[in-house]
């Protein structure tokens, strides 16, 4: 995989605060995608770990985005500016304690290609090691901020948030991460 250019039709974002030792896998995971055409840009967020010395050193040829202060998921914000700079078609957004399947970016690719009024999909999530679903997604009561999650669908499902999303293009054009939300995101 080469470095951001113009050409990748992916561009993921890894947000890293302080996550050393789970980093160089997420990372890997996404170098060893087989789709290709992605572009990856680590933003870290204030780490104070050995974070941004590891990618540095380990992944020299990435672009590494390093905000002084913990600026929480809002951040995301900078490393989408960078991937829509660079033509990408789709931002993932990758946390940098998560692990990607090899097969994970095609097929949230093929999804939303098939799917064309679908803004944004995500993967199901497993604890690792181990394998036992973790996360599908799930319903928020905006009245109330209570979170009702979906389960453990074997597919796809619809709900209204996601982790560790794909999102087309042209809806981060119209909207982005309001930087008010540190921790979640609206």
């Amino acid at each position: 995989m080469k470095p951001a250019e113009a050409t990748n039709e992916v561009g993921v974002v890894v947000l890293n605060y302080n996550c050393h030792d789970f980093l160089e896998t997420c990372i890997q995971s996404v170098l060893d995608q087989t789709y290709k055409g992605i572009a990856i840009w680590i933003v870290d967020n204030g780490s104070t770990d050995d974070s941004v010395e590891l990618v540095r050193n380990r992944f020299a040829d990435l672009p590494l985005i390093e905000i002084k202060a913990n600026r929480g998921f809002a951040a995301m914000n900078i490393g989408t500016k960078a991937a829509l700079q660079n033509g990408c078609k789709y931002v993932f957004y990758l946390d940098s304690d998560a692990k990607l399947e090899p097969e994970a970016v095609e097929r949230l690719v093929g999804h939303l290609e098939r799917q064309g009024n679908c803004g944004i999909v995500g993967p199901q999530q497993f604890r690792y090691p181990g394998g036992k679903p973790y996360f599908i997604g799930g319903c928020v009561d905006v009245r109330t901020a209570w979170a009702t999650w979906v389960g453990t669908a074997s597919g796809p499902t619809d709900f209204d948030f996601v982790g560790n999303a794909l999102v087309r293009r042209e809806v981060l054009e119209q909207i982005e991460f309001d930087e008010q939300f540190f921790t979640y995101y609206a």
